[in-house]
C-alpha cells in the first residue's frame, strides 16, 4: 500500500474518498497526495486524470472539486488507474477524461 502524505491536510470529499480506496491496492503507486478542495458545486461527476512526469494528478469532481497526486514508478502505472476507474461500478458513470502536462508545453 503506497503512504498517503499530510499530516494535517488529510481530509477528502466523499467522490475522492471512492476513488483513493479503488486505487491504492494498485502495484506501482508510491505515494497519494491529497490535494486542496474547491467548494464549486458541478451537475456533472468527471474525473480528469492529467498525466505529468512523476506519474498522474485525479483531478475529482463531484461534490466539490479535489486534487489527488498520485506518483508513480513507470507511466505504465497510470494507465492501469484509468483502466481500473473506468471500469469499477462505482465510478463507471463518471465522464473521464486525460491530457498531459509535461514541462515546456
Amino acid at each position: 500500500m503506497p503512504k498517503t502524505r499530510g499530516r494535517s491536510h488529510t481530509t477528502l470529499t466523499k467522490t475522492a474518498d471512492k476513488v483513493m480506496r479503488i486505487i491504492k491496492d494498485i502495484d506501482g503507486i508510491k505515494m497519494i497526495a491529497p490535494g486542496e478542495i474547491a467548494a464549486r458545486r458541478s451537475r456533472s461527476q468527471r474525473i480528469t486524470i492529467v498525466h505529468t512526469r512523476a506519474g498522474c494528478e485525479l483531478q475529482i469532481t463531484g461534490n466539490g472539486i479535489q486534487k489527488l497526486a498520485v506518483h508513480t514508478t513507470s507511466p505504465h502505472v497510470c494507465q492501469e488507474i484509468v483502466a481500473r476507474l473506468q471500469h469499477h461500478k462505482d465510478v463507471a458513470h463518471f465522464i473521464h477524461s486525460q491530457r498531459r502536462r509535461q514541462p515546456g508545453t
